[in-house]
């Protein structure tokens, strides 16, 4: 049997020596958790921000729409009750690309003014006003009544509508 060495005794000024540890690398695996938790991170924030922010931005958007639509309806309105059927015309669809361009890309109400918007192009200066009243009143009603801009603002719209009175 192979005789074996005790280890030599310590002295009594010599502390014992602790194993060397092996520096910890930072390597793949390491790499792959962080992006992990920043990707988890990413996730969350974007669903909170889905949840939270971004249907307030939304709303506030078609807030500012309907009121640009109410401004440019009362504006076509007062040009109705002056016999400018041009007037009436142009300023119905100013207050409808104001209410565009300031409504949330989102929503339902950008879907119910560009449907305002495309009548335009069955609309001309040369009509008399009751068939403007019958082309344009309806969707403005439309547009203010309780699936849009009545529900987005919160109130009730009674404002008279546009009427015309034949001439003899």
């Amino acid at each position: 049997m192979p005789k074996t060495t005790k280890p030599a005794a310590l002295n009594a000024d010599e502390k014992p020596v602790a194993p060397v540890k092996k520096k910890r690398k930072f390597g793949f695996a390491d790499i792959v958790i962080i992006l992990s938790v920043l990707a988890l991170g990413f996730v969350g924030w974007t669903w909170w921000y889905g949840v939270n922010v971004a249907p307030q931005l939304g709303a506030d958007k078609d807030e500012k729409a309907c009121i640009a639509f109410n401004e440019g309806l009362g504006k076509a309105h007062a040009a109705f009750t002056n016999n400018d059927n041009q007037g009436y015309i142009d300023e119905f669809f100013k207050g409808n690309d104001a209410a565009l361009l300031a409504a949330d890309p989102n929503g339902s109400l950008i879907e119910m003014l560009t449907q305002v918007g495309m009548q335009r192009l069955s609309i001309n200066y040369d009509m008399d006003a009751v068939t403007l009243v019958s082309y344009l009143e309806p969707l403005a009603a439309q547009v203010q009544g309780e699936n849009y801009c009545a529900a987005i603002l919160g109130v009730t719209i009674t404002a008279p509508t546009a009427t015309a009175t034949p001439s003899s």
